[in-house]
Order: structure tokens, then sequence, then C-alpha cells
């Protein structure tokens, strides 16, 4: 639940996992049957993958590439070996063409983000504050992220080396990848936030992985008494986990407001939203901070101060100013400077701080307020 969980923190995450996964799929049929259909699916979700969401699709592209390296290097040893020919012509013009696409969308992508203000200066922030090995930004939790995945990782890899199937090696490339650029990323070799490589779903290709460990390790085991206890012990240790995962994370979270206001919004924001539609002009400036201001556009045609800041001018300097603010940081005449300055009307609040004397309160929903600039 917990890989999830962060990817629908974001709706271009969960969504750009599921086009990845699906992709990755395709693949797997691909390498398998050689059918050209295989590859065209494959294609056109990588296509619509990598617009959505890049670093998992760039990952998949790595991976592919580097199995039918794999493959067509075995495949000629084997053709000079025993003198015939036994690279798939299928399989490599599918390659060429997945290949293709990736590229040209990956690169497509970059460009369109390129032209957003302040991308580039994100990704230069994103690198600079997270590059550090400081807590919770760790390898050690990164790898622990992953759960109990890669003990059974461990205890695939003998069986997925003896067999040498081409799917299996393409899974534990892409579940291996994420951790292998982390490192590259902490080492500087080239300056990409080394936290994006957990938006990879390496939780479902390790998945898959553990499954076939635990499928290899429970075939070396012939007396059924002992099989059947080593099935139960993994099926109590997995439960056992996902109830300290419940308890540790989840109930707290859930009982805590707000929960990712931006996807997941509490009723009394919808009303808002509702309500801002309903009786205020268009384009009206209202004051918010960021998770507010991403939700808000969205129904309802309001101009929000602080939204997402690759797509807000000025917007790392707006995320400071809305915490300050919120927070009660400003006095009463820094906090109106500000509004007049951004020629603010009205302020959403929704915390437990009294509300600044010049704000006259319009409406409420709940913990949710409306408020006017007076004068």
């Amino acid at each position: 639940m917990d890989p999830y969980w962060r990817h629908f923190q974001i709706p271009h995450h969960i969504f750009g996992l599921a086009l990845m996964v699906a992709t990755v799929y395709f693949l797997l049929r691909f390498l398998r049957e050689k059918n050209f259909k295989w590859c065209i699916a494959a294609t056109f979700l990588q296509g619509i993958g990598t617009q959505v969401f890049p670093v998992p699709g760039t990952v998949v592209l790595i991976a592919y590439v580097l199995i039918i390296l794999f493959l067509v290097l075995t495949s000629f040893t084997r053709a000079k070996l025993k003198n015939i020919r036994v690279v798939n012509k299928q399989l490599i013009v599918g390659t060429a063409l997945f290949t293709i696409v990736s590229i040209l969308s990956i690169i497509l992508t970059f460009q369109r983000l390129s032209s957003l203000n302040h991308y580039l200066d994100t990704l230069k922030w994103e690198y600079e504050t997270f590059h550090q090995e400081i807590e919770p930004y760790t390898f050690s939790n990164f790898i622990y992220s992953y759960g109990l995945l890669p003990l059974f990782f461990i205890v695939a890899l003998p069986g997925i080396l003896s067999r040498k199937r081409s799917q299996e090696v393409f899974l534990s490339l892409c579940f291996i990848l994420p951790i292998l650029f982390y490192v590259i990323s902490l080492l500087e070799f080239f300056h990409m936030n080394k936290l994006r490589m957990i938006y990879t779903a390496p939780y479902v290709y390790g998945g898959i992985l553990a499954t076939i460990g635990i499928k290899d390790f429970i075939h070396t085991i012939h007396r059924r008494i002992v099989k059947r206890f080593v099935f139960s012990f993994l099926v109590v240790i997995l439960l056992l986990n996902s109830i300290v995962t419940l308890k540790s994370h989840w109930v707290p979270w859930l009982t805590t407001l707000p929960i990712f206001l931006h996807t997941y919004p509490q009723k009394p924001y919808m009303d808002m939203a509702k309500y801002l539609d309903a009786n205020l002009p268009v384009f009206t400036p209202v004051f918010t901070y960021y998770e507010l201001g991403i939700l808000l556009p969205a129904f309802s045609y309001v101009k929000v101060f602080n939204g997402h800041d690759t797509a807000t001018m000025d917007g790392w300097n707006k995320d400071l100013i809305t915490k300050d603010f919120y927070a009660k940081k400003l006095s009463e005449d820094q906090a109106r400077i500000v509004l007049k300055k951004y020629q603010i009307e009205y302020v959403i609040w929704d915390n437990s701080n009294t509300p600044y004397l010049f704000l006259d309160n319009i409406v409420s929903f709940d913990y949710v307020g409306l408020y006017k600039v007076r004068g």
C-alpha cells in the first residue's frame, strides 16, 4: 500500500506509474512471443507515459535496451558456435521502433517542461536540496523503503541467473537500475535529484521477482510438511508487516488533516471551491498556499496566489511568503503590505491561528473560511 500511496499523492505520478507497468507487461509479451502487436502496444503506452512522467519511462527504456543487447550478443555467439542465424528480425525492428519513439518522447517532454517558468531552476533546487545524505533522504532509507523485496530478490537471483530468461532479467534490471541511478546521482556523475529514482514502480517489479524467489525456494523443499510450514511462515511474516505498517503509518496519516489536500480534498474545501465558482468574478485574486492553490483552479475560475512552483511566477518566493503569512510570522502591517502588493482581494484561512484583524469573514465551511481584505 505504501508504494501506491506515494504515487497517489500526485495524479501524474500514479498515471505515469500505471502506463509504465502496462508498458513493461507488453514488452514482456513481446520478448516471449516475438509478436509485433505487443511491441506496438508497448511503444504507444511508452510514448504517452514518458509525456506524463518521464523518469519511469527512461528507466524502462534503458532496461529494455540492455536486455536486447544481451539477447543479440548471446544470439550471435550461438550462431557462431552452431553456424546458424538466430537473431529475430521482428525483435530488432520492434526494439528500434520502441527506442526511437521513447527517445523522441523524452526529448519532447523536457523541451515542453523547460518552457515553463523556473522549471530548470526547480531541477537545480531539487538536486542541491536533496543531494546530501541527510535524514530522511539517505541511501539506507531508500533501500529500507523497498521493504522485504531485496531479501526475496536475493533468493530469486540464483534461479534467474541459471535460467537466463530474458523476461526475468528484464524485470531484474527494472528493479536494480533505480538503485544504481541513485548511487550515480549521489556520486555526482549527473545532476538529477536522487529521490526521483523512487518513482519508477520498482515495487511492482520487485513484487514479481519476490514471487519468483518464493516459488523457487519452495520448490527446493521436498518434504510436504516442511513446504507447508515455510509457506505459512512467509504468510504470517507478510501479514505482520502489513499490520505494523497500518498501525505505524496509515492510521496516524488518515486521522491527520489535511490529507494531501490537492489530491484528496475534504468536503469543506470542495464546498468552498463551489462557492468561489458561483459567487466570485472570473480571475478574482485569492491568497492561497501551495496545496490549496493546486486544488482551487480545477473547480473554480479564481486566480490563486501560489500554485505549483514550476508553473507559478516566483513560485519559491511565494511559497515562503504563504508559510510566514499563515504562521502569523508577519505583523498586521507587513501582511497588509503583502496583500496590497499582489492586489489580493480575498484570503482563504483554514488553520488554528487567528486571522489577521483586517480580514473580514465572508463565509465559512466548517474549518475553511473565506475572508475579504478590508479597505
